[in-house]
């Protein structure tokens, strides 16, 4: 993405190439690939960058480079987010898209893919605007339309493509979706939020011709992010199906990578999840994994963490800073656990968890009492296989 900005600037129309850029579906490292005009193209898919760009900041949020934020997410997100600007139309004192494209389904105007999307793009721009202190004079335009973008659309059977268009047909995506996640646009600890989540997955996954691997990996991260640990666990079995003896995973006959990966990210949604600044352990793990051990998944704000589990309960849990960002671990002990690696004074007991001080290279760690942390394997349930599926 840095080295050929240029190129998605070009794949914009010519009118627009002054302040935005944009990618169409599929392009090769390049990034050349024309992107649509709503308006003028019947399928009008113009999310793509800003999606792209939601994978650009992951990487940032699990480094806090500084630079990385400053020199390619801003520039390339604050030009993919002007380019859905020059469409946002006002009506009733609210800010609508027109007709847009959802991934493979259709279009609609207020298609949830794109509001979604937009919305995202704004609160990032703005957050990263009070961070690098730029007094960049769109944020007024950014903050307004954050506050006044439509509601996302939906019906009884949960969120819908977009306006005037129900999720009616199988589909093996979850764009439709992205406000739950992976955009966690919604506040997930509120029960309305479980509500429509449980209600738009069980809607999605209700229609079953068009299915696919990521679609059951999809659902296990849409699911643990409403902490239902369960359900995820449920959702990735469905995958084993699709997946072969060597790890790779077969759709229409063709060997892919990609769904083992986003199973990866399912399974790291269970044990670390990153809500906002809370870094959260073991708030979306099943019944089944009673026993768990993992370390140095990476939580937003550059934190490296480990943490196990011993019958269903918590059992030690570090955590080390590699930028010295400020911590706010939230995860469950049956006991206040012991505290060690950082002075008493800078760790503050919350409610559902710690505010930590934590200095770049400094590591928490939190022990049940009479635990030792200790990062080692765990009993496997029946028979094990080291590689691949049996």
């Amino acid at each position: 993405m840095r080295r050929y900005r240029d190129n998605l600037i070009a794949n914009v129309p010519a009118a627009y190439r002054a302040d935005s850029a944009g990618i169409g579906r599929a392009s090769a490292l390049d990034l050349v690939r024309t992107v649509a005009e709503p308006g003028k193209d019947k399928e009008a898919e113009i999310g793509l960058l800003l999606w792209l760009c939601h994978n650009l900041w992951w990487q940032y949020r699990a480094s806090m480079d500084g630079t990385m934020l400053r020199e390619d997410v801003y520039p390339i997100l604050r030009r993919a987010v002007n380019y859905h600007l020059h469409f946002v139309e006002e009506k009733d004192g609210r800010f609508h898209l027109p007709p847009t494209f959802s991934p493979e389904y259709g279009s609609a105007p207020d298609c949830n893919y794109d509001l979604a999307l937009l919305k995202w793009g704004c609160r990032t721009l703005l957050w990263i605007d009070a961070r690098l202190k730029l007094n960049d004079p769109l944020a007024a335009r950014w903050r307004d339309v954050d506050a006044r973008l439509v509601d996302f659309p939906q019906d009884k059977n949960g969120f819908m493509i977009g306006a005037g268009r129900p999720f009616a047909m199988s589909h093996r995506h979850y764009s439709h979706l992205f406000m739950i996640w992976p955009l966690r646009l919604l506040d997930a600890d509120k029960p309305e939020t479980k509500e429509i989540a449980e209600r738009s997955v069980r809607r999605w996954h209700s229609k079953k011709g068009g299915l696919q691997g990521y679609s059951y990996t999809g659902g296990a991260s849409l699911l643990a992010t409403i902490g239902d640990g369960d359900g995820a666990y449920a959702m990735l079995e469905g995958v084993k199906r699709f997946i072969k003896p060597n790890t790779l995973y077969d759709e229409g006959g063709n060997p892919v990578i990609e769904t083992p990966l986003s199973a990866n990210r399912s399974i790291h949604d269970m044990l670390l999840q990153s809500v906002g600044d809370e870094v959260r352990v073991f708030n979306a793990t099943p019944k089944a994994w009673g026993d768990i051990v993992f370390r140095d998944l990476r939580g937003e704000g550059a934190f490296l963490v480990s943490a196990g589990r011993r019958g269903g309960a918590t059992a030690w849990i570090a955590v080390k800073s590699l930028a010295g960002e400020p911590l706010k671990l939230r995860a469950v002990f049956a006991a206040p656990p012991a505290v060690a690696g950082v002075p008493a004074d800078r760790v503050k007991a919350v409610p559902g968890g710690w505010d930590v001080a934590l200095k770049r290279g400094e590591t928490l760690v939190l022990r049940a009492d009479g635990v030792r942390p200790e990062v080692a394997p765990v009993a496997a349930a029946g028979r094990a296989n080291p590689f691949g599926l049996n």
